[in-house]
């Protein structure tokens, strides 16, 4: 497996990978429709987001690729759902947050 063969550099290319398509499509929008608003649903929980689903969206919204974040909040504990919502918050850059909270 390439994990196991090259160790973190694999999983690192794989978020560069991602995290190059998301400001491809925010820069592509913006030259054809700057008024038109970029967003993404990502995974509220950061650390799980950026190791296992390759998510950096808190660079995303740090570079501004992102003009609105949507964390998907889904736990059945109201403190966790408020602890991902607020670090979110913190992490937007002034930019909105709509939480996606599991019914």
């Amino acid at each position: 497996m390439l994990t196991s063969a090259y160790g973190s550099e694999w999983n690192n290319w794989r978020r560069r990978q991602i995290t190059d398509l998301v400001a491809q499509i925010h820069t592509e929008v913006k030259s054809g429709k700057p008024n038109l608003i970029v967003s993404a649903a990502v995974f509220a929980n950061c650390g799980d987001a950026y190791t296992s689903r390759f998510q950096d969206w808190k660079l995303w919204m740090r570079e501004g690729y992102l003009d609105l974040l949507c964390p998907m909040a889904y736990s059945e504990k109201t403190e966790t759902v408020t602890k991902q919502i607020a670090d979110a918050v913190s992490s937007a850059n002034q930019r909105p947050v709509w939480a996606g909270i599991g019914s």
